[in-house]
């Protein structure tokens, strides 16, 4: 493991598996941002699209947290979570009080690792990705 200072304030821990964290202090600021960043983005795409539809599918849920139990968990601890997808990056972040830590470090974890995407779930995302994407062409 080594640990650098970037600037103050800013540290970053590289693992010796590569991992890297980087960790911002910012006084009287309470909340806690926990985002993971995943050398997957459309420059790197076969299949125009597919990082950005895994994205999606990432939220919708895995044996243990159904979708609708995953937003309602966010909901109770009063944490936000989302996605975005770029040309060399896609980042998946939960923002969060720091009560709750433990848990959100679990579950950004499950929602990133354990998938099992059901069929039903892709064409569910792939056709409101479609519509979306007509939607916008009209507009």
């Amino acid at each position: 493991m080594k640990k650098v200072c970037l600037m103050p304030g800013v540290e970053e821990v590289v693992f010796d598996n590569g991992l890297t964290l980087a960790m911002e202090r910012v006084p009287d600021y309470p909340l806690i941002s926990l985002v993971l960043a995943i050398k997957v983005g459309s420059a790197y795409e076969e299949i125009n699209g597919i990082s950005h539809l895994v994205e999606h599918l990432v939220f919708s849920g895995d044996a243990k947290f159904s979708e609708k139990r995953l937003k309602q968990i966010m909901k109770r601890q009063r944490a936000y979570i989302e996605a975005a997808t770029y040309q060399f990056v896609t980042t998946y972040s939960v923002y969060f009080l720091p009560d709750f830590i433990s848990q959100n470090f679990e579950l950004l974890y499950r929602v990133i690792k354990n998938r099992d995407y059901k069929i039903s779930i892709v064409k569910k995302e792939l056709l409101e990705e479609v519509f979306e994407e007509l939607g916008n062409e009209v507009n």
